[in-house]
């Protein structure tokens, strides 16, 4: 659970109970939000960037009541990936990106005319089929501010 205001995680919920009040977690799911609460850089295994034929970035961001309960996932669209060599990491750094995202996150939250929603984890993948790598919506605001 994350102050709505700040993203500071201040709960963890125990797996079972959230998988009882939600969905289940999968093992992967577990170790990203772990390596989120101790401030480590979340990377996807196995993502290859190498042979890729993609362009762009797919952004999506899950969006969350103010109870932190899960609404729906929504598109924050697309961003070219090649002036950052398919680095999700150097995409995050770009206050140009920041801005886009932070923009883009504001106009959704707006539309869905409720002041009580917000978009808690942001995911971006490398084309249409690349690993999802998930960020905090705060850790990619405050990343780029940082830079």
């Amino acid at each position: 659970i994350q102050d709505i205001k700040t993203g500071t995680v201040v709960t963890v919920l125990p797996i079972d109970y959230h998988e009882n009040i939600s969905w289940a977690i999968s093992i992967e799911a577990q170790n990203q939000a772990k390596k989120l609460i101790t401030k480590d850089k979340v990377y996807s295994p196995n993502v290859e960037i190498l042979n890729t034929n993609a362009t762009v970035f797919r952004i999506s961001g899950n969006v969350v009541n103010e109870y932190g309960k899960y609404q729906k996932t929504v598109n924050l669209g697309s961003w070219p990936c090649l002036p950052y060599e398919h680095s999700i990491d150097a995409l995050v750094e770009d206050k140009k990106f920041v801005g886009f995202l932070t923009d883009k996150i504001k106009k959704i939250i707006s539309a869905m005319c409720t002041s009580l929603s917000y978009v808690q984890t942001i995911s971006i993948r490398l084309g249409n089929k690349g690993e999802p790598v998930f960020f905090t919506t705060s850790e990619i605001i405050d990343s780029a501010t940082m830079h």
